[in-house]
């Protein structure tokens, strides 16, 4: 996942999936979407939740998260993570 933001200034989140298929391992784009307000680690986690929902995936189905490290990722009580 990268948070980054658009030449019209708006905020995206960028989420890649990673997976394995009978032979081979896979790379795809999961989503690209204009994130509201603040890039909060609770507005990320509901970006993403949202996607989820909508098409019904289940978050047990997700067993690594990669990011760049910036705090509202990876923070442990309010980032991404924590939620």
């Amino acid at each position: 996942m990268d948070e980054m933001t658009d030449v019209s200034g708006e905020a995206q989140l960028l989420s890649f999936v990673r997976y394995k298929d009978a032979s081979d391992i896979n790379e795809h784009i999961l989503f690209c979407k204009t994130l509201p307000g603040k890039t909060t680690g609770e507005e990320l986690f509901q970006v993403i939740d949202n996607f989820f929902r909508e098409h019904d995936l289940q978050w047990k189905t997700c067993s690594h998260i990669c990011t760049d490290g910036a705090a509202a990722m990876t923070g442990r009580v309010k980032g991404l993570f924590g939620h």
